[in-house]
């Protein structure tokens, strides 16, 4: 995905990029018959997460764990209105690991696992 708003920025050379539909994440589960609880999904779509994620039907979808690439703050603060936590940084900290606080034990699950949030503290 080539943006002004994503990893991807222009300038490209045109020859070296195609033209494709895009969709939200709600709209792929929905095309997809996905079910309606989802345990775990990764996001990794090169900076375009945020827009992926706009108006996404939290109340239609109960997604449990959540990780995401180099989440921007408006989507964290959009995950933390839906819920989310975020549990810790993983790897070479570009991924960050949320989990919905109706999961059972999740305050015990991060006071052992945390390993803070980094730059993705707001």
């Amino acid at each position: 995905i080539v943006s002004h708003t994503t990893d991807n920025v222009a300038p490209f050379h045109p020859a070296d990029t195609v033209r494709m539909p895009t969709a939200t994440i709600a709209r792929v589960l929905r095309d997809m018959g996905a079910p309606k609880t989802i345990d775990f999904m990764s996001v990794d779509i090169e900076g375009a997460e945020t827009g992926a994620f706009t108006g996404f039907p939290f109340d239609e979808y109960r997604i449990k764990v959540l990780t995401i690439e180099r989440p921007k703050r408006e989507l964290r603060m959009q995950l933390a209105a839906a819920g989310f936590r975020i549990v810790r940084r993983l790897g070479d900290n570009l991924d960050v690991l949320f989990a919905h606080d109706s999961l059972p034990g999740l305050d015990d699950t991060i006071r052992r696992w945390s390993n803070g949030c980094g730059q993705y503290c707001d």
